[in-house]
């Protein structure tokens, strides 16, 4: 007997929110500003929130989440999210603020994109965005609720040949942009993850500081901004520059050392 496509909806919407609902719930919470909430948005998949895309195709719903390899420098991309009309996606917010159209949070993949992902049957360029509800609300993208379901997240509906996309696995222990089971990612994977995610950066070579210990102290400032960081119990501080520097130093020398970023 084939499922039933209510209950299999109503599964999966106990389990996964729109970026877009969250979208709203921090632009609301941070006095209007939506671009604020973008990036709160991609800091937390970055840091390991999970996430998947949504796309309409044959008269279906389709679903698929990077292959955890890749997660990390897929949900990095500094144009990946973009505030759009829901009628008309190519309609972004930031050239029609003033406009009173339904805004809807999405992803945006490039030709490029669409090309590594040409296995996903008709993806289009600008996928909704759906996060794990209970990460989401963990990472402080949505108001808390009194006992959320601590449920793992179910495999995405469709099957995918992609090496670049992953649909039969969402998440995975071993994915730098996984939840870890039992809690939320350390502050040591939260400050890798945004390491990588300024050194891949497309302006890195202008952005990032040419000292280590400079591009460490800004790395403990974001942390110190961040929703729950561990702080040390007596003196109430983050993590130190220097454990920092212990964490990201081979990168940050791997992206020093390229002759394209002397």
């Amino acid at each position: 007997m084939a499922d039933d496509p209510n209950n299999t909806k109503a599964a999966f919407d106990e389990t996964w929110v729109s970026a877009t609902e969250a979208g709203e719930y921090l632009t609301q919470s941070n006095d209007g500003d939506w671009n604020r909430a973008l990036t709160i948005i991609q800091e937390a998949i970055i840091g390991g929130c999970p996430a998947l895309l949504e796309w309409d195709h044959g008269g279906q719903k389709n679903h698929a989440a990077p292959a955890p390899e890749l997660a990390l420098k897929f949900w990095s991309s500094p144009d990946r999210f973009r505030w759009v009309n829901a009628l008309n996606p190519s309609m972004q917010r930031k050239n029609f603020s003033s406009r009173p159209w339904p805004w809807e949070l999405r992803a945006y993949l490039s030709l490029s994109d669409l090309w590594d992902l040409r296995h996903n049957e008709g993806l289009s360029a600008t996928p909704r965005v759906f996060l794990y509800r209970t990460g989401a609300i963990k990472w402080g993208l949505l108001p808390a609720v009194e006992s959320p379901q601590e449920a793992p997240p179910p495999p995405a509906a469709q099957s995918d040949k992609s090496a670049i996309f992953d649909s039969a696995s969402v998440t995975s222990e071993e994915s730098p942009g996984a939840l870890k089971r039992g809690g939320r990612p350390t502050d040591r994977e939260r400050i890798m993850a945004e390491a990588r995610r300024r050194l891949s950066a497309e302006d890195a070579k202008e952005i990032v500081p040419r000292q280590l210990a400079v591009f460490c102290e800004d790395l403990r400032k974001w942390l110190n901004r961040q929703l729950d960081p561990i702080r040390n119990s007596k003196t109430g501080e983050v993590m130190s520059v220097d454990t920092i520097e212990e964490h990201v130093r081979d990168m940050f020398w791997e992206f020093s050392g390229r002759p394209e970023n002397r």
